[in-house]
């Protein structure tokens, strides 16, 4: 097991041509591959109210949010 990974990224990083669409927050949290898990979405697909909905789903998913 992985110490720390803190940069993963989900499909709400949308124009990261490396995300496939099993990637999701859910996933992440369920696959605890690191002691220290960091996810690193790109920002900017997170306006026009995406945001709320980002914070919500790490929430649901037992993570913490941080900005």
């Amino acid at each position: 097991m992985l110490n720390q990974d803190l940069h993963i990224h989900t499909t709400y990083s949308a124009t990261d041509s490396v995300i496939v669409p099993e990637q999701t927050i859910e996933l992440v949290a369920a696959v605890r591959h690191a002691r220290v898990v960091g996810i690193s979405d790109h920002f900017e697909n997170l306006v026009s109210g995406a945001f709320k909905r980002y914070a919500e789903e790490v929430q649901s998913a037992g993570l913490k949010l941080g900005v």
